[in-house]
C-alpha cells in the first residue's frame, strides 16, 4: 500500500515513534517498555555510582518512566518497567533484595509505581474531561465521588 502526503510518498515503518512513545500495530507498547526497561539499566547504573543521591534517582529514572504514562500505562507490557524502578529505589535507600516492596518505597518517600501509574492517569483523564478546571459542586452536602480520592 502506497500513501502519499504533500505529494511524497511515505515508507512504511514497522515501529513508529511518536513524542517519543514506540508504537506497534497492536498497542500493546512492548517495543516501547522494553526500550524503556533498557534506558533504565544504563540510568542505574549511573546511579549505582552516585548512590544515596535521591534527587539523582528522581531525575534519572522516574522522569524517564513517568514520561507519557498515561498513554502506556494500561498496558500488559507495563509492569516489565517496574523492577527497575525497584532496583533504582533500592540504590537511594541502601536496602538490599530481601526489604518488601513496601517498606522500601516509604524509606525512599516515593509512591510506587502502580500507583504512580493509577494517579497521573486519572489526573490526565480529569484534565482531559473537566478542561483543566475541578468541576464545580453542586450540593455542599454530598460527597462526590470527582472530589474524594480512591487513594
Amino acid at each position: 500500500m502506497k500513501i502519499k502526503w504533500d505529494q511524497r510518498i511515505l515508507e512504511n515503518c514497522k515501529y513508529p515513534v511518536c513524542l517519543g512513545v514506540t508504537l506497534d500495530r497492536t498497542l500493546y507498547f512492548k517495543k516501547h517498555t522494553n526500550k524503556l526497561k533498557e534506558k533504565l539499566s544504563s540510568r542505574n547504573n549511573l546511579l549505582r555510582k552516585l548512590a544515596n543521591l535521591k534527587q539523582t534517582a528522581l531525575t534519572l529514572c522516574n522522569l524517564t518512566a513517568e514520561y507519557c504514562i498515561p498513554v502506556w500505562a494500561r498496558s500488559c507490557h507495563a509492569s516489565k518497567v517496574d523492577p527497575k524502578l525497584n532496583k533504582a529505589c533500592r540504590t537511594i535507600t541502601d536496602t538490599l533484595k530481601p526489604t518488601p516492596l513496601p517498606v522500601l518505597y516509604k524509606l525512599a518517600s516515593n509512591a510506587p509505581p502502580s500507583i504512580k501509574r493509577n494517579t497521573l492517569t486519572k489526573c490526565e483523564r480529569d484534565k482531559q474531561l473537566y478542561g483543566y478546571q475541578e468541576m464545580r459542586r453542586r450540593l455542599k452536602s454530598r460527597n462526590s465521588f470527582v472530589t474524594t480520592n480512591s487513594l
